[in-house]
């Protein structure tokens, strides 16, 4: 109902001033219509389900991200052909340097480490080394605890050629090969049982198989346990060098100082004919 005072032209000049200024919530408003009550019911809010469904998922993304990062840990361990050896071929190879290359020969259709592959873990060692010797026990042990690794040993001075192929600067040195490819250098100043299955579990999908032990059996060999000794042509040769250096120099200053002595009488004598005329 309008006032009297306005006329219907005013009326509708207010009612088209509220559509254009307040829109059209607040002109329904104006035209009469009452705004809600005041114990109408709030907008619905997100159920407790949907909130766990909710946590549900994303604790499910964090486990799928924690999942991918254990894939790709596990995708840069080396899988390891099983040899199925039986168990009295269980034992360290010696071998040379030619054989060392035929069983290092890669299989060019493996091309990552997840692919299945022969693994080889190879020792250089030295038959006069003191510390080849008292890691040799080790060494003879672990074709026992893990059968589906070859483990072979080279002399590394018999085969000075592998040394440099493979960066070798001293013995004993463990490297892990896959595929033909050196993936691993072992580390430690003490190659032991316990450190030496860390070393493979570590690199590999390969778990110990047996009790980690060293046997009466490993002390026999087939890698010696005790130091040869021999002769060492290769010191005998640095020491000869060592000595015909020291005796050039000795002669070559011998030598300086007889013509530094020879010199200094030719000058004295030169002065004193000079004062004697």
């Amino acid at each position: 109902m309008k006032p009297p005072s306005l006329t219907d032209d005013e009326s509708a000049a207010g009612s088209v001033w509220l559509h254009s200024k307040a829109g059209p919530d607040m002109a329904d408003l104006a035209e009469g219509e009452q705004p809600p009550a005041a114990d109408s019911e709030p907008p619905e809010q997100p159920d407790d389900t949907d909130r766990t469904q909710n946590a549900t998922q994303t604790e499910g993304g964090e486990g799928g991200e924690s999942g991918v990062a254990a894939s790709n840990s596990t995708a840069k361990l080396c899988n390891c052909v099983p040899l199925g050896r039986p168990a009295d071929v269980l034992a360290l190879e010696l071998v040379n340097g030619s054989v060392l290359t035929e069983a290092l020969a890669a299989d060019s259709t493996v091309r990552t480490r997840s692919q299945p592959a022969i693994c080889l873990l190879v020792l250089f060692y030295g038959r006069s080394c003191p510390f080849s010797a008292a890691a040799a026990p080790h060494l003879n042990a672990l074709p026992r605890v893990f059968p589906d690794l070859r483990v072979l040993a080279v002399d590394a001075l018999e085969n000075g050629s592998l040394n440099t192929r493979f960066g070798i600067i001293a013995v004993p040195t463990v490297l892990l090969f896959h595929n033909g490819r050196p993936v691993a250098r072992y580390n430690q100043s003490e190659p032991t049982l316990e450190r030496l299955a860390e070393f493979i579990s570590s690199h590999t999908l390969l778990s110990a198989g047996g009790p980690l032990e060293i046997t009466d059996a490993d002390l026999a060999g087939p890698l010696p346990t005790v130091a040869e000794h021999r002769l060492d042509w290769y010191l005998v040769a640095a020491w000869l060098f060592i000595i015909v250096c020291v005796a050039c120099a000795a002669t070559r200053l011998r030598l300086w100082r007889r013509a530094a002595d020879t010199v200094r009488a030719w000058w004295l004598e030169a002065e004193q004919h000079l004062h004697e005329e």
